[in-house]
């Protein structure tokens, strides 16, 4: 499966049946008919909401780079390994 990088000129899109909750203080996606958790960061949850099928993963970085510039150096780096995380988890597709 190719990487987020090597998806440099597709843009990711959360997979149907995916929801986004916060629980105790923390955010939780999970898929409703399966048992599958992921824990997030607010970041994390950030990157999530962004993945709407209309920005690619230069796209979204640039936005989170903008909107956190004390971060700019370490954005891409991060918003790419989230969306493998995604990725590895089924939670996100590229088109």
């Amino acid at each position: 499966m190719p990487s987020a990088t090597q998806h440099a000129s597709h843009c990711p899109r959360q997979k149907q049946d995916y929801k986004l909750e916060a629980l105790d203080g923390e955010l939780l996606l999970y898929h409703v008919g399966e048992t599958r958790i992921m824990h997030f960061n607010p970041t994390a949850a950030l990157v999530w909401q962004l993945c709407q099928g209309d920005r690619t993963v230069e796209g979204i970085a640039r936005l989170l780079a903008d909107a956190f510039p004390e971060s700019r150096e370490s954005v891409h780096e991060d918003v790419t390994a989230m969306l493998h995380r995604f990725e590895e988890a089924g939670c996100i597709e590229w088109i």
